[in-house]
């Protein structure tokens, strides 16, 4: 391929960017969706060509956040060429790793995003094993989310006897033994399934977390026999599980290491330890049981009722708050707490309130994979309490479309529709998968017969227009996203709100536009998060860009209040997000404080080149080269 080239009629060949032994890489554009690509040449064996094609078409279907969108394999001769989303971002070999370079709130949340990544694949039919996780192939965006590339050597479950090659230090055992055995001739005796990608996952994160790579041949030392590295017990217990020598004594695929996750609390050694003293207190207790037992049982009942209570109260009340860290902590410390755990299979309405709001706090932050789940085991918990089930319908299904799992939200659509949910309820899921199928047209439509529909409450009438307002951006169509995104957030909510701050903030960076329409479109940004953060939804992000709005609008006196105010909440993010200083040095060059805006320009570079490496998001190229220039 050449610069310029026209692959198939619709990718056009921009330049080379990368080449290695399986192939060459180039940066492509895609003619009719008008947006870039990565088109990747690999060389093929003849005879090959029917089962990549079965194979490709596969890979074709999958949809995840997590995971480029793959939109053709075209077969040329000798190779084939897979197109797929252009992601940007730093793949985790540019990351500085080893202990304490690396906060566990970061690499906690990387390995969430990557088992629930591997449930998918795992869960999938055909099941898929991705066979080649490793710090080159998952690239972390400029959101912080995570993104598993390179699916050259993935296996479909009938192909998983085969080896098209490995990775050395963060192949799993069976691989490299596999992979020996194919090299010599010799017909393998067992083959690969999901447990080896959950090895790669531990060697990645024992990598991230020591600076040291793994050996697949050998068994490596435990972490949790390395001394204090600066991480918990509870994390360094799951990738010491996941980096077990032997398959059966790893998790089994994605799914437990998601529920591992889940129940990270439960993985510490301090828990541990709790839950043996609560076990022999329970076997010492047993011997003294006599009388009174019915009056004790049932005070302890009331007291257990008034308990569980009062902790949801305080998960609610963070949700209204926007407090979705705070919220999560308080649900968990509940689904985590023996009192409650009888009390809640007892209480379906209860349990499944407790699970539904788990999916909005993992809703809200963009998780949509873990709020699926939750909503899911809430729906199902709802259907023993005999409750209104639209709700429950609703938010799984909408969740299962947004995690790209559109074939699951029609398929719960079914069951919505054959148990008489309500026409907006199943409306709503409707526009969802529309969005996510791309059918973008249907979906505004469908968001319109919601908005006139008199049956159709607030809530859903505003996730109707929040998706058309997706819709409307991804059709170009700048003013119909802000009026539908305006209705969206009208109903209070506070991801709408932030929804159309962020829209009116894209807006106001168009430099194809007056300077004077961008500062209208910079001021309104600016309204709507004053109005978020005095509503005490000061979360970091909330806090961080009201200050880059200020500082933009020249309001430098608020900017720094409002940057003050977030190093005060936020201290520990000093050592995570270059954002922070890197605005503190500008608003010192306004300053005229030059020797402190060098200083801190240094210091934020340094956090940037630790947390995401040389290069960054080409959105904000002229402000990191604006900070480097400080720095000098």
């Amino acid at each position: 391929m050449r610069e310029n080239e026209i692959i198939a009629g619709n990718y056009k060949i921009i330049r080379e960017i990368g080449h290695g032994g399986t192939g060459t890489v180039f940066l492509g554009y895609h003619l009719h969706l008008q947006k870039y690509v990565v088109l990747k040449e690999t060389r093929v064996r003849l005879g090959d060509e029917k089962m990549i094609r079965t194979e490709t078409d596969i890979l074709k279907n999958l949809h995840h956040m997590y995971l480029p969108q793959v939109y053709d394999f075209i077969i040329s001769g000798s190779s084939v060429i897979t197109v797929l989303d252009y992601v940007e971002g730093n793949d985790l070999s540019k990351y500085r790793c080893g202990p304490g370079n690396l906060s566990e709130e970061i690499l906690l949340k990387w390995l969430t995003q990557l088992a629930e990544v591997l449930e998918y694949l795992h869960g999938n039919d055909p099941q898929v094993v991705h066979s080649d996780i490793k710090p080159g192939n998952v690239i972390i965006r400029p959101s912080g989310d995570i993104c598993l590339i390179d699916f050259n050597i993935s296996l479909l479950a009938s192909d998983l006897t085969k080896v098209i090659g490995y990775s050395a230090q963060f192949a799993s055992p069976e691989q490299f033994y596999l992979a020996q055995a194919v090299y010599q001739g010799q017909m393998p005796g067992y083959s690969l399934d999901p447990a080896t990608d959950i090895y790669s996952t531990g060697a990645l994160f024992y990598y991230l977390m020591t600076g040291v790579t793994p050996n697949c041949t050998v068994p490596n030392k435990p972490l949790s026999e390395l001394g204090d590295i600066g991480y918990s017990s509870a994390l360094v217990n799951i990738i010491d599980k996941c980096l077990q020598w032997e398959r059966d004594k790893r998790y089994r695929d994605g799914a437990e290491l998601c529920k591992a996750i889940r129940n990270y609390r439960k993985q510490s050694d301090s828990y541990r330890r709790m839950r043996a003293v609560i076990i022999l207190c329970a076997l010492m207790g047993a011997a003294v049981i006599g009388a009174g037992t019915y009056g004790v049982v049932r005070w302890r009942e009331n007291t257990v009722r008034s308990g569980y209570r009062e902790s949801y109260a305080a998960v609610a009340q963070k949700l209204r708050d926007g407090d979705d860290v705070g919220a999560e902590q308080e649900a968990l410390a509940i689904l985590g707490d023996d009192r409650y755990e009888r009390y809640l299979e007892r209480s379906p309405q209860d349990n499944a309130e407790l699970l539904h709001a788990m999916g909005d706090v993992n809703y809200d932050r963009g998780d949509y994979p873990t709020a699926a789940e939750y909503y899911g085991q809430a729906l199902e918990v709802a259907k023993k309490a005999g409750t209104d089930l639209s709700m429950y319908y609703r938010d799984c299904a909408v969740a299962l479309a947004r995690s790209g799992q559109v074939m699951s939200a029609r398929t719960l659509l079914e069951e919505a529709k054959a148990n008489a949910a309500d026409s907006a309820t199943l409306r709503l899921i409707e526009i969802s998968c529309a969005y996510m199928e791309e059918d973008y047209a249907s979906c505004v439509t469908l968001a319109q017969e919601m908005e006139n529909d008199p049956a159709a409450d607030t809530d859903k009438k505003a996730g109707a227009a929040y998706f058309a307002g997706l819709a409307q951006a991804q059709l170009g169509n700048t003013k119909e996203r802000i009026a539908w995104l305006t209705k969206a957030a009208q109903s209070g909510n506070i991801t709408y709100e932030k929804m159309l701050a962020d829209a009116y903030w894209e807006m106001a960076g168009d430099r194809t536009i007056a300077q004077t329409e961008q500062k209208l479109y910079a001021l309104e940004a600016c309204r709507i998060y004053e109005k978020i953060c005095s509503e005490h939804y000061q979360t970091y992000e909330n806090l961080m860009n009201l200050a880059i709005i200020r500082y933009y609008l020249q309001d430098y006196t608020e900017s720094r209040l409002t940057l003050e105010r977030c190093i005060e909440k936020y201290p520990a993010k000093y050592e995570e997000d270059y954002h922070l200083l890197m605005y503190k040095a500008f608003l010192y060059d306004e300053e005229g404080r030059s020797e402190d805006a060098r200083s801190t320009a240094k210091r934020a570079l340094e956090v940037l080149e630790r947390t995401v490496g040389t290069s960054t998001d080409s959105r904000e190229a002229e402000a990191v080269d604006r900070l480097r220039s400080l720095a000098r």
